[in-house]
């Protein structure tokens, strides 16, 4: 016996495009620190930085990219906050609504974590 697990919905929700805008955020901001960390010891080295900022650059592109693809998922639903009544007008209206402010708040997390690449010379 096997089972179906491809996901259709034929009111038009892009579960892809709602969850993308949801994690792409916390993960641009996990793989910024982890490639961070990798990249710092390399700098001390070599007194290069520009990968260092390269790679933030790049991970703050994507949070922001994930905050517009939440956007234009919510305005696809009618730009209205979530309401009350569940279904799946409710649910996606939720999820673009938190991929905005996912993404918006990583994108921050992301500046944060560079300022620190600007601040500091990489032996410290």
């Amino acid at each position: 016996m096997s089972t179906d697990t491809r996901t259709t919905a034929g009111d038009g929700t892009r579960f892809g495009a709602l969850w993308a805008g949801v994690l792409l955020g916390p993960v641009a901001s996990l793989v910024g620190l982890e490639v961070g960390y990798v990249l710092v010891e390399r700098a001390c080295a070599t007194g290069q930085a520009l990968p260092l900022h390269l790679t933030f650059a790049g991970c703050l592109l994507v949070a922001l990219a994930a905050g517009a693809l939440g956007w234009r998922e919510w305005r696809g639903w009618g730009s209205r906050l979530a309401s009350d009544q569940g279904g799946p007008e409710g649910r996606s209206r939720f999820l673009a609504l938190l991929g905005m402010l996912s993404g918006g708040i990583f994108a921050l997390t992301v500046l944060a974590m560079w300022s620190a690449a600007f601040f500091y010379h990489p032996c410290q």
